[in-house]
């Protein structure tokens, strides 16, 4: 199981935005050929699994995007998209 950026960031006394950064500038770090991201999963510092990279979620906030301008509800919105209403919030907020 890989380390996660937290707790490479804590082994050599970085942030963990600094580690992150460094990660993304790698080649592995970049979309395959048919542009997804593939996550890995990793044992964290508290020794919970979780995804080992962010995940790509282009396709979901333009499909909360599509949705609001659609004047579908936000709780709706987030039962489709599979998030939470806070997540919507973000999205559309950004948006502005």
């Amino acid at each position: 199981m890989r380390k996660s950026i937290r707790a490479i960031a804590n082994t050599r006394g970085v942030a963990p935005s600094t580690e992150l950064r460094r990660r993304q500038r790698r080649a592995d770090y970049q979309p395959d050929a048919d542009g997804k991201i593939t996550v890995r999963m990793t044992k964290g510092l508290d020794g919970r699994i979780r995804p080992d990279r962010r995940a790509d979620t282009t396709e979901r906030d333009k499909l909360i995007r599509e949705l609001h301008k659609s004047k579908v509800p936000m709780r709706d919105i987030a039962n489709q998209a599979g998030c939470s209403i806070g997540t919507v919030h973000r999205i559309i907020s950004k948006e502005k």
